[in-house]
C-alpha cells in the first residue's frame, strides 16, 4: 500500500491485502478476520473493517499505582492465565547446551514492522525485546526492555525507564532513540504494515492531513539516554500490552534508510533478511524454501539461553512435517488432523485458565510424547445480517446449535464450545465458565429442538409456513459439517435453511454490502482485551451501510441493542488505566455479551486452541492464551 494512503495511518486494518494460509497456531496474526480450513485457519491481515506522573509501574510483572494509591492493572482485565499454573522449566547448574528443533511454515518476512504470518513472528519472539512482552504467550504483558512506567493525571503521558545495559546483537547499546527511530518507521516506513497499531491504536499524538501521517509529527522523544516519553492523544488502558505486540520490537537507530533523516547502514533486503535485535538469540541463517538458524545470544539482558541455538525447518505440507517429526527430527511434533487421534489424549491435569496437561500416545513411531492444550483468545461464530433474518429464526438457531458437538465431530475435540463472543483466556475476572454455565439462555452442549420449535410456533410459523435463509460461507469443510447438521436440525423447527459456499473475498464484499443472511467468520484479536472483540459488536459500528467498522449485523431498532450500545459508550468514557475505569469496562463487557444473547445478532461457535506435542528430553514452560507463536524458548532446556 502506497506510503501516503490514509488507510496505512488510521483505518489500515480495515483494507485487505492479501489472505495468508496459517496453521491453527496462528496467534501471532492479529487483527484478523479468519476463516477455518481443514487443518487450520486462514487469516487475512489488513482486514477489511473487522468484521478492529500519576500511575507508575515498576519490575515485572507490571503493576500500577494510581496516584490517589488505588491499584490499576494497565493490561488485560481479567489476567487469567498465569505462567506460574503448572510444569515451571528448572534449568540445571551447568548449561545442557543443544539446538531446539522445530518445523515452521513459510516465512515472508524477519522485520518486525512488516511481518504478519505466523511463522515469521515466532522467529521474530526470539530475535528481538520490546518494551513489554507476553511471557509465554499469556494474555498479561509484563515489561522487557523497560523497567519503570509512570503515566500523567490524566492518563495520556508515558514516561519509560529502559533496562541499563541492554545492548543490540551488533554490540550497540540500546537507548531511548532507537525507540523513537523504531516507531517512526512502524509509523512512516513504506515497508510498515501495522502503522495502526501505533496511530490508531496506541493513539500517539500525531499529525495527519489527507494525504496520512505527517513524518516526523509523533509525540514521543528521548529524554536521555534511559527514558523515552510520549504522549496519547487520549488515554489507552492497554497501551502497555499493545507495547508488546512485535510490531513494536526495538531496532538499531538508523539501521536502515526507509524514512526520513536516515541513509542506513544496511540495505532494507539485508536487514529484513539478516536482522539485528536484542532478543535472547541472534540471526544465523535463513533459506526460505529450508530453514531460518539463530544463535544463543551470550550477552542478553535478560535469562541467557540454555540452548546453543534454534532451528525450524521449512515443511508447507503437514503430512511432510508429521512424518518429519515421526522420524525425530522435531523435538516438536506436528500432528495434523488427518493423524490426529483423541483417543491417544491422556490428561493429568487442568489448570484454572484452561489449559490441559498429559500425554499423546502412542504414536506411529511407538513413542508417546507429552501433550499440552491451550484455548486462544480467538473466537469462530455465525454472524446474522438481523435486517433480513428475523429474531426467532435466530433464537430458534441458537436452540438448535450445539456447539460441543461441533467441537466433536467437526474439530475432532480440538477447539472448545463458545458461548461469548470474548475468549475465555481474557474474559473479565476469569469466569467465562461460570457465567456461561449460570447465564446463557441456551444450551451449548446439547440441541434444544422442543425450544426451538416452540420460538417459531408462536412466532407464527409451521408445517405449512416454513421461514427460508441461506447460510454463507468461506470454503472450509468444518463449516459444511456444521451448517448441513444446522440444516437436519432445524428442518424439525420449521426453517428450510440453504448452506452455500462462496470465495473468501465475495463472502466479505457481500456481508460489507449487507447482501448476506448468515455466515460463518471468526476474530483474532489485535491484543487480548475484550475490548478488541466488542467494538466489532458495538450495534452502531454494524451498520452495512457501505462503511461498517464492525461485524456485517446491521444490530440496532431493539432494547438488547439500544442496552449494548450503552455499555459500549460506558467502555469509551472509562479509557483510564485506573481501577474504577477498569470495573466500569468489564461490567460492560459482560452487558454486552448478554445484550447479544437476547437478540442473538451472533452466535458463538467455538474458540480454538493451541496444542503442543514434545518429546521427554525437552522441558519448556508452558504457553497462555496467545498460543506458542508468542513464545520465547531462552529458558528452554534439552536433553536432560
Amino acid at each position: 500500500m502506497p506510503a501516503d494512503d490514509r488507510s496505512r495511518s488510521s483505518v489500515g486494518r480495515r483494507h485487505f491485502l492479501s489472505v495468508i494460509g496459517a496453521s491453527a497456531v496462528a496467534t501471532g496474526l492479529a487483527g484478523c478476520t479468519v476463516r477455518t480450513t481443514e487443518d487450520g485457519v486462514e487469516v487475512d491481515f489488513e482486514n477489511d473493517d473487522g468484521d478492529s506522573p500519576a500511575v507508575e509501574t515498576t519490575g515485572m510483572p507490571m503493576q500500577t499505582t494510581t496516584r490517589d494509591d488505588t491499584p490499576a492493572p494497565s493490561n488485560a482485565p481479567s489476567n487469567t492465565t498465569t505462567s506460574a499454573a503448572a510444569t515451571p522449566t528448572s534449568k540445571p547448574q551447568q548449561r545442557m547446551g543443544g539446538t531446539l528443533q522445530l518445523t515452521s511454515g513459510t516465512l515472508t518476512m524477519l522485520d518486525p514492522i512488516a511481518a504478519t504470518d505466523s511463522s515469521s513472528m515466532a522467529v521474530l519472539e526470539n530475535l528481538f525485546d520490546g518494551l513489554t512482552t507476553f511471557p509465554n504467550g499469556e494474555t498479561t504483558a509484563e515489561l522487557q526492555l523497560a523497567t519503570d512506567v509512570t503515566i500523567s493525571a490524566d492518563g495520556r503521558t508515558y514516561t519509560i525507564s529502559l533496562r541499563e545495559g541492554a545492548t543490540f546483537h551488533d554490540g550497540s547499546q540500546v537507548t531511548a532513540s532507537d525507540v523513537v527511530y523504531s516507531w517512526e518507521r512502524l509509523a512512516a516506513s513504506d515497508n510498515s504494515r501495522r502503522a495502526y497499531y501505533l496511530l490508531e491504536y496506541l493513539n500517539v499524538a500525531h499529525g495527519f492531513t489527507g494525504g496520512g501521517y505527517v513524518p516526523g509529527s509523533m509525540a514521543v522523544r528521548a529524554v536521555d539516554d534511559t527514558t523515552l516519553r510520549f504522549r496519547l492523544a487520549k488515554p489507552n488502558f492497554a497501551a502497555l500490552e499493545l507495547l508488546a505486540h512485535p510490531a513494536f520490537a526495538i531496532v538499531p537507530e538508523g539501521i536502515v534508510g526507509d524514512i526520513d533523516g536516515y541513509v542506513g547502514r544496511m540495505s532494507y533486503q539485508s536487514f529484513a533478511e539478516s536482522p539485528i535485535g536484542s532478543g535472547p538469540f541472534v540471526f544465523e541463517h535463513w533459506n526460505k524454501t529450508e530453514e531460518v538458524t539463530v544463535t544463543r545470544y551470550d550477552d542478553y539482558h535478560g535469562t541467557a539461553p540454555d540452548l546453543d541455538g534454534i532451528r525450524w525447518r521449512v515443511l508447507t505440507d503437514s503430512t511432510a512435517a508429521y512424518n518429519y517429526g515421526q522420524n525425530r527430527n522435531a523435538d516438536f511434533v506436528t500432528v495434523p488432523d488427518a493423524e490426529y487421534d483423541p483417543r491417544r489424549v491422556r490428561i493429568a491435569q487442568t489448570d484454572d485458565s484452561g489449559r490441559r496437561f498429559g500425554e499423546y500416545g502412542p504414536m506411529e513411531n511407538g513413542e508417546t510424547v507429552s501433550y499440552l492444550s491451550a484455548p486462544l483468545a480467538q473466537t469462530f461464530y455465525i454472524g446474522f445480517n438481523t435486517n433480513r433474518v428475523h429474531k426467532p429464526v435466530r433464537v430458534a438457531m441458537a436452540y438448535g446449535l450445539n456447539q460441543q458437538w461441533a467441537v466433536n465431530r467437526a474439530l475432532n475435540t480440538r477447539a472448545t464450545p463458545a458461548a461469548h463472543l470474548t475468549p475465555p483466556p481474557i474474559y473479565p475476572h476469569g469466569g467465562y465458565q461460570s457465567h456461561a454455565d449460570s447465564e446463557y439462555p441456551y444450551s451449548y452442549d446439547a440441541a434444544e429442538l422442543q425450544a426451538a420449535r416452540r420460538v417459531m410456533e408462536d412466532a407464527g410459523y409451521g408445517p405449512s409456513n416454513r421461514y427460508q435463509f441461506t447460510l454463507t460461507s468461506y470454503s472450509s469443510s468444518v463449516n459444511k459439517k456444521i451448517g448441513q447438521r444446522l440444516q437436519d436440525t432445524l428442518a424439525a423447527a420449521h426453517i428450510d435453511l440453504r448452506y452455500e459456499e462462496t470465495h473468501f473475498s465475495s463472502l466479505i464484499n457481500r456481508g460489507y454490502k449487507g447482501n448476506v443472511d448468515a455466515y460463518f467468520l471468526g476474530w483474532v484479536p489485535d491484543y487480548p482485551n475484550p475490548d478488541n472483540f466488542l467494538e466489532n459488536l458495538n450495534p452502531p459500528a454494524t451498520e452495512t451501510d457501505g462503511s461498517p467498522e464492525g461485524f456485517y449485523l446491521n444490530w440496532g431498532g431493539t432494547a438488547a441493542s439500544q442496552t449494548a450500545a450503552r455499555a459500549w459508550q460506558r467502555v469509551e468514557s472509562s479509557l483510564e488505566p485506573t481501577e474504577r475505569a477498569r470495573q466500569n469496562r468489564e461490567a460492560a463487557y459482560v452487558t454486552m455479551e448478554e445484550a447479544n444473547w437476547e437478540d442473538v445478532a451472533l452466535l458463538p461457535l467455538y474458540h480454538p486452541i493451541d496444542e503442543r506435542f514434545a518429546y521427554d528430553d525437552v522441558t519448556v514452560d508452558p504457553f497462555g492464551g496467545l498460543g506458542s507463536t508468542y513464545q520465547e524458548y531462552n529458558t528452554v532446556v534439552k536433553g536432560e
